[in-house]
């Protein structure tokens, strides 16, 4: 799925179940994290304090009428590092979810330290949308004196603001936004016509939500009539077999995977708003496709008439070294004069223009000067002369060895006197 171009909401909620299946792996590894930090807490607390004072404490909070001042205070801190550790929990699925449709690759450790400052910036979000929600609350609850229909208003007017507030933490979560930041972002989000779209999608969400429970209950429901008329002796609610285990599990399994695509459908949707309010060209180059165009060079002349071709002169007969003809077959190796004549106004024009390709640093510039570099090689005309003289020596056949009438091929062997 392309989620730069726009795509309606039925197909972001179809596509938020096949985006959580994509990255199970990286979801169940949040999950076990997850349930490991809450183990290390228990763990801590019962060993601070007793496996018994805990269950005292834990069941004093069941009962507030029985609690006491420690107990409150431990509710209070339960309640707060619950809240944070839920936060941190859905911060680090929303950036696994968008990775994944963003197509980045990102480890888990990089997610979970990525994860740190939006948590406290959804905290301090979440205390800026508190204040003013009580603050209204109590003036409306003033004006209105129990009057229904302005309660019904006030209760028109928070959901209007809640949805237009819809993406503020999902900003945070993955573009990293501060908490002031966030918000803006998500009221620009959702004005005018996509106002209806933001609207729909917390119609589609809550509606989702309902199904989930119907399911729930009408399965739940079924069991319970099922399983006394057609399995009366093979469960037990005290001591349930494993087969049973086994069906609760996958059915957990199944309600978790429903609710991770419930939580990526806001994702998808945002990030398909957001790709079409901000379009962004994402230019991926790799550093062996990196291309940097250079200036064009106008070559002096270019406007003007192409010159003559220059013909080569060709030696005359007294220029010559020597008059002795190659053999058949050989080509005698000559040397030609050429030059080519530029006007001063044409170097200036070349040199302007090298000039602007290319600019020397003051290093390279003194170590040429200390350099003693020689001109190109010319070949003048006594050079070419003994190359010439050379080459021709070279072509010329060997005489034979005389033959001193010895019958065989060899060298005769001489004495001395």
């Amino acid at each position: 799925m392309d989620i730069n171009k726009k795509q309606n909401l039925l197909r972001l909620w179809l596509e938020s179940f096949v985006v959580v299946n994509q990255c199970t792996g990286k979801l169940i590894k949040a999950v076990l994290c997850l349930l490991v930090v809450v183990a290390v807490i228990l763990t801590i607390l019962i060993l601070a304090m007793g496996g018994t004072a805990v269950l005292n404490h834990l069941q004093m909070m069941a009962n507030p009428q029985i609690a006491g001042i420690g107990t409150g205070l431990l509710y209070m801190g339960s309640s707060l590092l619950g809240n944070l550790l839920f936060l941190f929990f859905m911060t680090v699925i929303f950036q696994i979810i968008a990775t994944q449709v963003l197509q980045v690759k990102q480890p888990l450790t990089e997610t979970f330290s990525s994860s740190v400052w939006p948590t406290i910036y959804q905290i301090v979000a979440s205390f800026l949308l508190v204040i003013p929600v009580v603050i209204a609350s109590i003036i409306l609850a003033v004006l209105t004196k129990g009057n229904q229909w302005a309660g019904l208003i006030g209760l028109i007017l928070i959901a209007f603001l809640s949805v237009r507030i819809c993406y503020s933490f999902i900003a945070i979560a993955v573009d990293n936004k501060g908490p002031i930041e966030g918000l803006v972002h998500s009221w620009n989000l959702t004005k005018g016509s996509n106002y209806v779209d933001a609207l729909l999608m917390c119609l589609m969400l809550v509606g989702s939500v309902f199904l989930l429970y119907a399911l729930l209950f009408g399965l739940g429901y079924v069991l319970y009539i099922a399983i006394p008329l057609y399995f009366p002796n093979s469960f037990n609610l005290a001591h349930p077999s494993l087969i049973w285990w086994l069906l609760l599990l996958v059915l957990m399994v199944l309600g978790i995977f429903y609710y991770m695509a419930l939580l990526a459908f806001p994702i998808l949707v945002y990030l398909n708003r957001n790709a079409q309010e901000n379009p962004v060209k994402q230019q991926q180059t790799k550093d062996d496709e990196i291309f940097i165009p250079l200036p064009e060079l106008e070559t002096p002349g270019t406007a003007q008439a192409a010159p003559a071709p220059v013909t080569p002169q060709t030696p005359t007969p007294a220029e010559t070294p020597h008059t002795q003809t190659p053999p058949a077959g050989m080509e005698i190796l000559g040397v030609t004069k050429t030059s080519v004549n530029t006007t001063e106004a044409e170097t200036n024009d070349l040199s302007q223009h090298l000039d602007q390709v290319y600019t020397p640093r003051d290093k390279e510039i003194a170590q040429h000067k200390e350099e003693d570099r020689m001109p190109t090689i010319l070949f003048d005309d006594e050079l070419a002369k003994q190359l010439e003289g050379q080459f021709l020596a070279e072509q010329q056949p060997k005489p034979a060895p005389k033959e001193d009438g010895n019958s065989s091929g060899d060298d005769p062997i001489q004495l001395s006197k």
